[in-house]
């Protein structure tokens, strides 16, 4: 067979210019086959569909630095934090403070009428010696309204991480705080804003012994501390947990006969992961931070703690922490729509999860 014949059989070369040859390979073109057409659909739709999931993620990292800065300045509000500052200069003469508030909140007051108190828990850190990296440190609020603050800062502005707030249900004024004063805040997995890191509550018992201290003041009091009892998961749905639900937000004042302090640290005892020897009554106060747990939809993780009381020691503290625990996974009750998933088994699966 002659060369000519051979070469025949190919195709003819094609000597369009360049850019017009890759158009046609990737861009539907007359004279295409229908698998041509649709293999060039679906390339064409793919390179779509990563623009704008490049672009979703590009707003996410620019929108998460600019969370992260506006709750650093607002970090440096923190009530008594700066000694340099003149913590008694009073607000302007239009803003009326509430009756017995302390002048370490003026500042703060002065730009948000709706601040009620500050959480921190000063161990928790990114830098154990450096206290600007603690990853738990923000105004509270309290307002009628619990879903005002879900995604606005206390600027008033759009923030996706939102405002600590503490239950609307019993307000907290200079003559009654409630028995038990709940905090909500968002879980903002991988941005680490707000109440993220609770979740690392779930790592063992050598965590919560090196975090055991949570610090949390109202407009009215000045360096109350308070020891965590308790952190567990809890449903707040009746079809999560065969009609079951631990209302742990309910119990507000213990002289409710429905929300009984027996009922609530009876709640507490049977669902934390970790047990102790810490003396509780109902003539304690106590605080409950509750977040979202992703292990499973629509479930909550929930840390409570005590007041420490007038008189106990740092020796007492020693021992309390010592006493803690880690219990066995057969111990803890899980609710049913957890056990689905999981089994009877606890699990941290990172505070980014």
């Amino acid at each position: 067979m002659s060369i000519e014949n051979e070469l025949s059989s190919l195709e003819k070369r094609d000597d369009s210019n360049f850019f017009l040859r890759v158009l046609k390979y990737f861009c539907p073109w007359k004279g295409d086959t229908f698998s041509d057409i649709v293999r060039k659909v679906i390339f064409i739709a793919s390179i779509v569909i990563f623009c704008i999931s490049l672009g979703e993620l590009i707003d996410f990292y620019n929108g998460s630095d600019e969370e992260l800065q506006t709750l650093a300045k607002i970090q440096e509000f923190e009530p008594g934090a700066n000694e340099n500052k003149n913590a008694v200069e009073l607000p302007p003469e239009n803003i009326i403070t509430p009756e017995k508030m302390l002048p370490k909140w003026y500042e703060l007051y002065s730009l948000n009428q709706d601040i009620i108190g500050w959480v921190k828990i000063d161990t928790f850190r990114a830098d154990k010696k450096d206290p600007k990296t603690c990853f738990i440190n923000y105004p509270v609020v309290q307002v009628e309204d619990n879903k005002e603050y879900l995604h606005k800062d206390i600027y008033g502005n759009t923030l996706e991480s939102g405002t600590l707030f503490a239950d609307y249900f019993v307000p907290i004024t200079p003559f009654h705080r409630p028995d038990i004063i709940t905090v909500y805040g968002h879980n903002m997995r991988s941005v680490g804003t707000m109440f993220t890191h609770l979740g690392e509550y779930k790592r063992g018992v050598k965590f919560l012994k090196a975090n055991p201290i949570i610090d949390f003041d109202t407009l009215y009091t000045n360096g109350d501390r308070y020891i965590i009892i308790g952190a567990y998961i809890a449903n707040y749905k009746e079809s999560q947990d065969n009609g079951k639900v631990f209302y742990y937000w309910r119990f507000t004042d213990f002289d409710n006969d429905k929300y009984t302090f027996k009922k609530f640290k009876e709640g507490i005892d049977s669902r934390t992961w970790y047990s102790n020897n810490i003396d509780c009554n109902e003539n304690d106060q106590y605080l409950t931070l509750s977040t979202c747990s992703n292990e499973v939809d629509d479930l909550r993780w929930v840390i409570t703690a005590r007041k420490i009381r007038k008189g106990e020691t740092e020796k007492d503290i020693e021992k309390m922490v010592n006493s803690y625990q880690k219990k066995e996974d057969k111990d803890i009750y899980l609710p049913k729509c957890w056990r689905d998933v999981w089994g009877q088994v606890t699990m941290y699966k990172g505070w980014d999860y």
